[in-house]
């Protein structure tokens, strides 16, 4: 029986998932197509319900299937994530990664110790950029203050990775003991001991 014959006998229109099991029942009906039809809408010997009982049980069947191949997806995927991890950890020796600190910049070590001081004071971005302003001419409203810097590693080929930031806030000690970074018309700029010069990214 073709699907539109059945939905014309019996203006339900199921799904395909749902027909095929409809088709399944018909090719073990003792009856035509009309027989069948009729009987599916009144329900004789429970046909509709048990139409539907195996539907939902294949139903059901084919979410356990999907769940159980998500599954080995996810294990495949797994194990492979373990095997990148690896491997990255492998070409790393290689390499021969260490840190790496630019010395035309301010180094993490100078900045603690400005940082560290008891008379050491956190300026606000809003102070922050009115030393700028008032010290070396820039416009306040086009300072942008900067709270981090990038930390890098370097290789045995010289080459560098960024492995991520650290926190350098704007800090000021007195008029020679200071530290500012901040970005005005995409140019970077730090700061440091009264000393303005770019910063090297």
């Amino acid at each position: 029986m073709q699907r539109q014959e059945f939905e014309q006998r019996t203006r339900i229109y199921p799904t395909d998932s749902f027909y095929k099991v409809i088709e399944e029942f018909y090719m073990d009906f003792e009856g035509d197509k009309d027989a069948f039809c009729a009987a599916y809408k009144e329900s004789r010997d429970g046909l509709e319900e048990r139409i539907r009982d195996a539907a939902n049980k294949k139903d059901l069947e084919k979410e356990a299937e999907a769940e159980k191949e998500l599954k080995r997806w996810q294990e495949e995927n797994s194990r492979l994530q373990d095997n990148i991890s690896y491997l990255n950890h492998r070409l790393d020796v290689e390499e021969e990664w260490k840190p790496y600190t630019d010395t035309r910049n301010v180094t993490q070590k100078d900045y603690e110790e400005l940082r560290d001081n008891s008379f050491t004071e956190k300026l606000s971005d809003e102070k922050a950029a009115e030393y700028i302003n008032q010290y070396f001419g820039f416009e306040k409203n086009r300072i942008r203050i900067l709270h981090e810097v990038p930390v890098y590693e370097i290789n045995r080929h010289r080459a560098l990775r960024e492995i991520g930031k650290t926190e350098h806030l704007p800090l000021y000690a007195s008029s020679d003991w200071n530290y500012i970074r901040f970005d005005c018309a995409d140019m970077m700029y730090e700061l440091d001991d009264g000393t303005l010069r770019l910063y090297v990214d």
